[in-house]
């Protein structure tokens, strides 16, 4: 039996009377997150995906995080709506924040397994030492030779925070 695969949620503009509908028909809760149909009040309208919440409109699926910012900027986002606690689920609106790409992905959780180093941006060298090096809006950025792994990661998140700012996160899953 073929699997069907659902339709992937949209990222196009609203239309002006979908704008409007979305007005009189959407309630959304700034400081839990949580979305109400105005006629029914049941919470939540639509279903969840894996990751992100989404809504079903127009016959169509559109994620929540960006229904949440139209609703409270009047504007369709254009580009990137991060989640500053990296819960894609939590669409509070103290937890969103328009980012651009290199913005959104200094944001990540960083697994260790993914380096042998266990430190984003550093990498153990052949002469036994460790390069750190970090990219900015598509550019890599080399920061230098280190004696240990932990001086290399002093540097890496330095230069993180002085690039991405309060989008930086060094955090590490487990």
């Amino acid at each position: 039996m073929r699997r069907q695969h659902r339709k992937a949620a949209v990222y196009r503009v609203f239309s002006d009377d979908e704008k409007e509908w979305i007005r009189e028909n959407i309630k959304y809760d700034p400081a839990t997150g949580d979305f109400w149909r105005k006629i029914t009040s049941s919470p939540r309208p639509g279903s969840a995906r894996v990751s992100y919440a989404i809504f079903s409109m127009f016959n169509e699926q559109f994620l929540a995080h960006r229904v949440a910012w139209f609703l409270m900027t009047g504007e369709y986002p254009t580009g990137i709506i991060d989640h500053i606690n990296r819960d894609r689920r939590d669409n509070r609106w103290s937890n969103l924040r328009a980012a651009d790409k290199s913005q959104n992905g200094a944001n990540r959780t960083w697994r260790k397994s993914n380096n042998q180093t266990g430190f984003r941006g550093v990498r153990f060298t052949r002469s036994g030492k460790y390069s750190a090096q970090i990219t900015f809006r598509k550019q890599s950025i080399y920061l230098g030779t280190f004696e240990t792994a932990d001086a290399a990661h002093s540097a890496y998140q330095s230069k993180g925070a002085e690039l991405f700012g309060d989008y930086f996160n060094c955090h590490v899953d487990p």
